[in-house]
């Protein structure tokens, strides 16, 4: 498959992600999404009106259902945005995509998106490309970095998902 015709299926699988299954913002409060997953499964992550929903859906975006919920305290709800602050999500680039040759099976793709104020304040996404955990303005492909799981362990409704990690490095972070 010729380069153009590949980035354009990237590019369409990426965006898929990201508009097919948005978040509606009511009230204008602050809000986040993750969303990640293949042409098979994906998984979405939801921070809304201060609970952390975990939704999974099937094949090309069928079947969405909530599989975990938790409503969380004002405590929980601040060392959330404190946490993701911290895993320095805000530094990431806006896309990434992988080096040198796409595998033959889907690597997947991911999307983040972030409301304050019920305005979008930050969007990065990727398809087999993710930010390094050396410094975030890299691309690590086809290997989930500790700092993607960072992210995504914070949207988790499980508490024990949040402990999994040990904080970044030095000069990780």
């Amino acid at each position: 498959m010729s380069l153009i015709p590949m980035r354009l299926l990237m590019l369409s699988a990426v965006l898929c992600l990201a508009g097919c299954r948005s978040v509606e913002r009511e009230g204008g409060g602050d809000s986040a999404r993750f969303s990640g997953g293949d042409s098979f499964n994906s998984t979405e992550l939801v921070m809304e009106n201060s609970r952390l929903s975990q939704y999974t859906i099937g094949h090309n975006g069928a079947n969405r259902k909530r599989t975990k919920t938790k409503k969380l305290t004002p405590e929980e709800l601040a060392a959330f945005w404190k946490d993701l602050e911290q895993t320095g999500v805000y530094r990431w680039r806006t896309r990434y995509e992988p080096h040198g040759k796409i595998p033959l099976s889907d690597p997947g793709s991911w999307d983040i998106t972030i409301y304050k104020d019920g305005k979008q304040v930050f969007q990065s996404m990727g398809y087999g490309g993710y930010p390094s955990d050396a410094d975030p303005q890299k691309t690590t492909s086809f290997v989930t970095p500790d700092r993607m799981y960072r992210v995504t362990n914070l949207f988790k409704p499980d508490p024990r998902d949040r402990a999994k990690l040990a904080p970044l490095k030095d000069g990780h972070e």
